[in-house]
């Protein structure tokens, strides 16, 4: 195998530079938290004192296991708030900023992947740090001064980049492939749990709509609706594929979480999407017999069925999907109307976009379909009106990319007896993701966009891993 782990000899040495690695970067950790200590108010103080508690075994982890440590990283992601913590980092931030810095330092000992997985990831990479310069370009051009937006904007594409190069450079085999895998796909049930456990105690009503609507550790439904579509469908797949009993039935009961969760978010769009993505897979991607779909489409239709039955608010929005298709179209023509208007840069910012159409004398939010408040329900027109002409192209490529990636090893995974349904079920996922990107902003939010990026990154190892299996090789256990 090209891409595994060379003889013994090299192993250890790789080993060594990780251990001898580990000193320094425990040393630095441990001066920035004195430092952080000796400077920060308590609440901060607080949260110093727990990212070293965590972030010590973390950095051991990473540095010893690099592939574990990126697991974790994708495990724990999702279920961080975004809350501001410090230096106008939030939680997922900062801990996205330690994986960066640890992947870095991991990458001596195996720098010699670096190139072929920049070459395998070319058509996603350079386009991100693209975006990153067109939006350091955009921000200049509009005076854009605040702290946490700038942040934000440099920070965001680099670190899609950044961590689908981890991933790729560290998934070198098939069990640590699948350990990445399992590990957004159990970030997803917890996710889940979370969003359905608030639901049912009222955690998530919202008094000034006055509806309850399942967020779980996200800001927004939609956004944590998007996650669960992503993660549903390759969820799905893992309780087909895995022959242990205890781990199928795990599996399954995620996969039925994710779909209630979808359905207690009330978000049409995603129910859509997941429907969209099937949709497609099954017909450009897999011609899968129906008794291997059967019992996936069972528990969704009886998911779909109990929830609908038990909520009324999700029965009035299903009696009301025009209003929804209208109001999106309102949307819409406030994207083209701001993009129309600053073609160039853009307005530099969501903040700034939303000053705009809030505040401003160009009266955008009065539209043909009616008045709306909020900006375009899509990324690829947010990216416009943010970026300017220029980001719209960029983003495009991304998602051109995206789809190139995702059809390069097509011939090897539908080939595979290991992989070929697993790819079916990522596929799906993905698909449905894209597809709800044109009625929610789901790829520009910086941990779900993380999320995505790392499961393109899965999906090409995998391609690489199956055309280099032997004909005949088994399903995983």
């Amino acid at each position: 195998m090209s891409h595994a782990a060379g003889p013994s000899a090299t192993s250890s040495a790789a080993s060594g530079v990780r251990i001898a690695q580990t000193p320094v970067v425990l040393a630095l950790l441990l001066g920035a938290g004195v430092a952080g200590l000796s400077v920060l108010g308590p609440v901060q103080q607080t949260a110093v004192v727990l990212a070293l508690g965590l972030g010590v075994p973390a950095a051991i982890l990473f540095l010893a296991r690099p592939y574990l440590g990126l697991a974790a990283y994708l495990l724990v992601l999702p279920l961080l708030v975004d809350r501001p913590i410090a230096a106008g980092f939030n939680g997922g931030e900062l801990v996205t900023l330690g994986a960066l810095l640890l992947g870095v330092a991991s990458l001596w000992a195996v720098r010699e992947r670096l190139g072929p997985t920049l070459r395998s990831l070319r058509p996603v990479v350079w386009p991100l740090v693209g975006l990153t310069l067109v939006s350091l370009v955009s921000l200049i051009a509009n005076r854009v001064d605040d702290f946490g937006e700038i942040l934000g904007a440099l920070f965001k594409f680099l670190a899609f980049a950044g961590v689908a190069v981890l991933v790729h450079m560290h998934a070198t085999d098939r069990r640590r492939a699948e350990t990445m895998l399992r590990a957004v796909l159990m970030g997803a049930l917890l996710v889940a749990i979370y969003a359905v456990v608030a639901y049912l105690l009222g955690w998530s009503y919202d008094e000034y709509y006055d509806w309850n609507r399942a967020r779980g550790t996200f800001e927004h439904y939609n956004t944590m609706a998007g996650f669960m579509v992503l993660a549903s469908m390759p969820t799905l797949a893992m309780a087909s594929l895995t022959r242990r009993p205890p781990l199928r039935l795990l599996f399954a009961a995620a996969f039925l979480l994710q779909i209630t969760a979808i359905l207690l978010s009330l978000t049409l769009g995603a129910i859509a999407s997941l429907l969209v993505g099937a949709l497609l897979t099954l017909v450009f991607i897999a011609r899968i017999g129906w008794g291997r779909i059967l019992n996936g489409a069972l528990l969704l239709c009886a998911g779909f069925a109990v929830v609908v039955a038990a909520n009324p608010l999700l029965r009035d929005k299903l009696t009301q999907f025009d209003e929804r298709i209208v109001d999106r179209f309102r949307t819409y023509a406030v994207g083209v109307s701001m993009f129309r208007d600053e073609f160039l840069f853009g307005f530099g910012s969501q903040q700034r976009a939303l000053d705009a159409l809030w505040f401003g004398d160009a009266d955008y939010g009065l539209t043909d379909f009616g008045a709306s408040s909020v900006l375009s329900h899509n990324s690829l027109l947010t990216m416009g009106v943010e970026k300017g002409f220029v980001g719209l192209i960029l983003f495009a490529l991304v998602i051109v990319g995206v789809l190139r990636l995702l059809f390069r090893h097509y011939a090897a995974l539908r080939a595979s007896t290991r992989w070929s349904l697993l790819y079916s079920g990522l596929m799906m996922g993905i698909f449905g993701f894209l597809f709800q990107n044109f009625s929610n902003n789901l790829v520009l939010h910086a941990r779900l966009g993380i999320l995505f990026f790392a499961l393109v990154a899965i999906v090409v190892r995998l391609g690489e891993l199956a055309e280099e299996d032997e004909p005949g090789e088994e399903a995983p256990a």
